[in-house]
């Protein structure tokens, strides 16, 4: 029952991330030259929109019952390094390197990740975006605390538009996923959102774009 639910909880996820590519893909397929289609466009983009939003906000207290009943695996940490943690690591490095890495500069709509390495760290398991910046958060609280529980300060963590990509106030971000320290981060967010929002945490930790690679599960698939 629990695999079940875990299954469930992932679809929902990545539906609401596909909603939200084709949300960008609509806004982009409008011919801004043109008055009247751009109208239309804007008048079915503001529709879309607020289904999409209603969706969201729907789901994700499905999603909240989910995670409840059955937790999202934990994955090892930096925290912590044994003999035995080291092996387990060097053995899913060895497994993800036998698949094509895809880097921050790709477009990554519609598809699926399965697995990502993020400095000397690898992480499988990772089949919804969510997943992917859940564990990017879990993998720089490990690396620096006090820096991490400070991120609601960050420059970086705030929209073009003065969103806050994470905050303290649950009330502040549209769908909040807690990520420790008392702190929330926004995951109402496509697939290349969410990249850009992991570009931005690597920035303010000071870790290069080329310490992250991510693996997709239809290269895994194809296979």
């Amino acid at each position: 029952m629990k695999e079940k639910a875990i299954q469930l909880r992932e679809a929902l996820e990545r539906i609401n991330e596909d909603l939200l590519a084709l949300s960008d893909d609509i806004w982009l397929n409008i011919d801004h030259n043109d008055t009247d289609m751009l109208k239309k466009g804007v008048a079915f983009k503001e529709a879309f929109n607020q289904q999409q939003s209603n969706f969201a906000a729907a789901s994700q207290g499905i999603i909240e019952v989910l995670e409840n009943y059955a937790p999202p695996e934990e994955q090892p940490t930096t925290e912590k390094t044994t003999p035995r943690t080291r092996a387990q690591r060097d053995r899913k490095v060895e497994e993800l390197d036998r698949h094509k890495p895809h880097s921050l500069k790709e477009q990554f709509a519609y598809k699926r990740p399965y697995g990502m390495k993020l400095e000397s760290e690898a992480y499988t398991g990772l089949t919804t975006w969510k997943a992917v910046y859940r564990q990017v958060f879990k993998h720089l609280a490990a690396k620096n605390k006090s820096k991490f529980s400070k991120l609601d300060q960050s420059e970086e963590m705030i929209s073009r538009r003065g969103n806050a990509y994470v905050s303290k106030d649950k009330d502040a971000v549209r769908q909040a996923m807690s990520i420790g320290s008392g702190l929330y981060a926004e995951v109402n967010l496509s697939a290349n959102l969410i990249r850009d929002s992991i570009a931005r945490l690597l920035n303010e930790f000071s870790i290069p774009h080329t310490e992250i690679t991510f693996y997709l599960r239809e290269d895994r698939d194809a296979e």
